[in-house]
């Protein structure tokens, strides 16, 4: 269909641009198994010893306020402490993050759940976790989903490699836009394929953005630029004297 206002047209799409959208907070988590200190801003779960480890943990804001947001360790998750095991993590994002981990694996197959309660049901999540082993590659290897996926990062985290992808290749497993189930959880699920294996958790970020139904805050129009083919780049941008091409006209509106 050809329109019979194209000015009126273009205008209309310029004056749609997204804004991001805003009150954007974010929870940082550093799993220690063993001995050490977390720099600023991250919270610390894990007293440093060894052992199996689980409950539920108050999460703090980098402030050190409380979210509101709880995160429970479920079934088969352990306190790594040995320094052959040991990963590290180097990214301006995860600066601080100790070595050491809890892990779900080792001697079991059996299933590691970390579950976030009491999460706001009008806003979307994304989810970062760092898994890195100095072990043998295929020896920490797991499966990480957050109910039917894998996450959103390349690679994912299908038989995620903790020693060859995360601490060689310095990959993180992600995932983007996550609205909260009806009881206002999110459920992370992390297996081994073989007894022997293990998955190590060594920190995660918890990103609250956007609106629940997976949209950006809704637009702002704060003007209308009017473009034509007859029009002039030395016009305001009215409809009386239109613009005739869409760089300057861009250039007006977000000057």
């Amino acid at each position: 269909m050809r329109l019979s206002n194209p000015c009126l047209r273009l205008s209309v799409l310029l004056a749609c641009l997204c804004v991001p959208a805003s009150g954007q907070t974010t929870i940082k988590i550093d799993f220690m198994g063993r001995s050490g200190s977390s720099a600023a801003g991250w919270q610390t779960i894990g007293d440093g010893s060894s052992g199996s480890i689980g409950g539920t943990f108050d999460l703090q804001l980098p402030d050190g306020t409380d979210s509101g947001i709880d995160l429970t360790l479920a079934g088969n998750w352990t306190r790594v402490a040995s320094d052959a095991n040991e990963g590290v993590f180097d990214g301006s994002a995860w600066d601080g993050v100790s070595g050491d981990y809890i892990a779900n694996g080792s001697y079991s197959t059996a299933a590691g759940t970390l579950t976030l309660s009491n999460l706001d049901p009008t806003a979307t999540y994304s989810i970062e976790i760092c898994s890195s082993s100095r072990a043998d590659a295929g020896k920490a290897v797991g499966d990480w989903r957050i109910g039917d996926s894998f996450g959103d990062y390349i690679p994912d985290g299908d038989d995620f490699d903790a020693r060859t992808q995360g601490f060689d290749g310095g990959r993180i497993l992600g995932w983007n836009n996550l609205v909260p189930d009806g009881g206002n959880q999110l459920v992370l699920t992390v297996t081994t394929a073989t007894s022997g294996q293990f998955a190590p958790l060594n920190a995660m970020q918890i990103i609250k953005n956007g609106t629940g139904d997976g949209s950006v805050d809704p637009p702002m129009i704060l003007e209308t630029i009017y473009l034509s083919p007859d029009g002039d780049d030395a016009n305001p941008g009215t409809r009386e004297q239109p613009k005739r091409s869409f760089a300057p006209a861009y250039e007006s509106l977000t000057a």
